[in-house]
């Protein structure tokens, strides 16, 4: 696996931003490799840190503008263009090498499999852990976001037209971007890739923890929850103490303050952090009651990747509100959890799972097989992407 280097440590967003490892760093291991090349940002992401904070720091919004623009026509305008040098040189020196997978985001690497495919006998899979310009999510608009976004949709087009296939996280998933790149798709679950520590960490008897891991966007209507858990605070938290942790949340300011101003009233019960190592996250999560997961409203097909890390962790799942779609399916098929759609439903589970946490009864149900679940782990989902490169072989 060729990826750039992440020495430097990620709590804010501009962290990955910044310069990181001087030289390749291998890792040689009994099954792969993965090659660690350095990271140089170009001149958008110098202009932003130098001027963060400064009344010239919206100047980087136009040099952003100007890449976007600029990397449909050159490399040269890709920061992480190194990875195609180093990825272009690796397949120069072992001519074994017939499948090159390519992820996105960020999607203007799925030209390296364009050029790629010109300079070597190479199939390449284009491997979206999100859509790009089928996307349903809002995005951030620039004054030149039309021009932008024809850019982008004829580049796709013409780079992934030379992928031998495409995979992503859904079926829906899967059939919109086949629609629009014209090429064949499977799906490719993303998967937890961790073993529960022995002995495995336990919530505490005296607190009633509730733990949302990770982004929170526009579009995933929060506010019911936190209107639910509002009324819950007021009913029970004399008798067992509730605390709600959004660990990674600060990560993105603008969903942190608008967490905070819905939470003014209950804001001692809130707990919100930069982005933690994983094996604190994992800890917290353990020693958590519930995992909150919330759907995109109105958007179908976003299998979260905290949900496969909340199937794996064994805790309940609530889904507030629910999708009723694909979140929904996985939390009922593998007897994960709950899912709710409104204020009152969610307040009812909860003062259900407070009611059984006091009468010291446990809340995880799990009926679900363990061969059930593991079908969401990352081993499992390797060898799903095992078969599929094993069949287009002969393609």
């Amino acid at each position: 696996m060729v990826t750039r280097n992440w020495d430097k440590r990620i709590e804010q967003s501009e962290d990955v931003l910044y310069s990181s490892g001087t030289s390749l760093q291998v890792e040689k291991r009994g099954t792969h490799e993965v090659h660690y090349v350095p990271y140089k940002p170009g001149l958008r992401d110098r202009i932003f840190t130098r001027l963060s904070g400064t009344k010239l720091q919206g100047l980087s919004k136009l040099f952003t503008a100007l890449e976007l623009i600029m990397e449909n026509f050159s490399m040269r305008f890709i920061p992480h263009r190194n990875i195609y040098r180093h990825a272009d040189k690796l397949l120069s020196e072992d001519g074994s090498i017939q499948q090159v997978i390519i992820s996105g985001n960020p999607f203007n690497q799925f030209s390296f499999g364009y050029h790629l495919k010109k300079r070597h006998p190479i199939q390449w899979i284009a491997d979206y852990r999100d859509d790009w310009n089928t996307s349903e999510l809002e995005v951030k608009p620039y004054a030149s976001s039309r021009l932008i976004a024809k850019l982008q949709a004829h580049s796709e087009k013409k780079w992934v037209g030379t992928a031998v296939c495409i995979t992503s996280v859904s079926q829906y998933y899967v059939q919109k971007i086949e629609q629009f790149v014209k090429r064949p798709g499977y799906v490719v679950l993303n998967g937890y890739d961790f073993e529960l520590p022995n002995p495995c960490p336990q919530p505490e008897s005296d607190i009633f923890r509730i733990t949302y891991n990770g982004s929170l966007y526009a579009s995933q209507p929060i506010e019911v929850f936190l209107e639910a858990v509002k009324s819950v605070i007021r009913c029970n938290d004399k008798v067992l103490p509730i605390e709600v942790h959004f660990p990674g949340l600060a990560y993105d300011p603008v969903q942190k303050m608008r967490v905070e101003a819905l939470t003014k009233d209950i804001q001692a019960h809130i707990f919100i952090t930069a982005r933690l190592p994983k094996e604190e996250v994992i800890d917290l999560q353990l020693r958590s009651d519930v995992l909150l997961m919330v759907a995109h409203n109105n958007i179908k097909g976003i299998p979260s990747s905290k949900l496969f890390e909340y199937i794996g962790l064994e805790r309940t799942i609530l889904v507030c509100p629910t999708d009723s779609d694909v979140i929904e399916e996985m939390v009922t098929t593998t007897a994960t959890g709950h899912t709710v759609q409104s204020i009152d439903e969610c307040i009812s589970v909860l003062t259900e799972l407070i009611h059984k946490k006091r009468m010291n009864e446990t809340l995880t149900t799990h009926t679900g097989t363990i061969a059930m679940r593991n079908q969401y782990s990352r081993r499992h989902q390797t060898k799903v992407l095992g078969e599929l490169l094993d069949s287009i072989t002969s393609v």
